[in-house]
């Protein structure tokens, strides 16, 4: 199954996949992706039960 993902999500995965990965802190990625730490973990935690598969799933408020 192939999933696509628009520039903003394909943005977002490539921060939480480094995160999750241990790259770059949870700090970092929020920074980057201009969310707080509640929401870094909201999303890396789904990112690793779903995958991208999470980025698709995102409300369109979390896309702004």
């Amino acid at each position: 199954e192939t999933t696509t993902l628009n520039k903003k999500q394909q943005r977002r995965a490539e921060a939480l996949a480094k995160t999750a990965l241990g790259g770059i802190s949870k700090i970092d990625a929020g920074d980057l992706l201009g969310l707080g730490r509640r929401q870094i973990n909201r999303l890396i935690r789904s990112y690793e039960e779903k995958g991208l598969k999470a980025m698709d799933m995102a409300t369109p408020a979390d896309l702004l």
